[in-house]
């Protein structure tokens, strides 16, 4: 089961990157007089993650889709877009 989880693990950490690199950008792109990092965080922890819980077992048994990696990515996503 360890080899299938990984499998669908990474593909669903692609979906989740290309989903958050999407979020991040339609919410931030040509708005540099407002942050928005707490709103981004808030959406990534309720909404996102919320998502993957409803669909896997546990995002905390995967270190592919654990929160710290995600917000992560999350950080990235919007340092490169500002």
């Amino acid at each position: 089961m360890g080899f299938l989880q990984e499998i669908i693990d990474e593909n669903l950490f692609f979906i989740v990157y290309t989903e958050l690199k999407d979020h991040v950008s339609s919410t931030c792109r040509g708005s540099f007089d407002k942050r928005h990092i707490c709103e981004l965080e808030t959406w990534l922890k309720t909404d996102l993650i919320g998502w993957l819980n409803q669909i896997t077992f546990s995002i905390e048994n995967s270190p592919t889709l654990c929160t710290e990696r995600l917000l992560f990515y999350l950080y990235d996503s919007y340092v490169r877009l500002r």
